[in-house]
C-alpha cells in the first residue's frame, strides 16, 4: 500500500477512534436523560446500551483498521 493510502487511512481511524471516544461523553454533555421520564427506565438502559455499543464499535473498527494497515 502507497504512502499517501496509509496517510488517508490513518486519518479516517483517527477520525473514528476521536468520535467514538467523544461519543461515551455526549449524553451526559447533551443531558440526553433529562429529555426522558425518570419511570421509563428500560428506555434509559437502551438509550445507553446502544450509545456504548455505538462507541465502543467506532473505536474497535478503528483500532483493528489501524493494525490492518500497519501489521501488527
Amino acid at each position: 500500500m502507497n504512502l499517501l493510502a496509509k496517510v488517508l487511512v490513518t486519518i479516517g481511524s483517527s477520525a473514528s477512534i476521536g468520535f467514538g471516544i467523544w461519543h461515551f461523553f455526549v449524553p451526559r454533555a447533551w443531558k440526553w436523560y433529562s429529555y426522558i421520564d425518570a419511570n421509563a427506565t428500560e428506555l434509559v438502559v437502551a438509550i445507553r446500551a446502544m450509545n456504548v455499543f455505538f462507541s465502543l464499535s467506532l473505536v474497535l473498527f478503528g483500532i483493528v483498521n489501524l493494525l490492518l494497515i500497519f501489521g501488527a
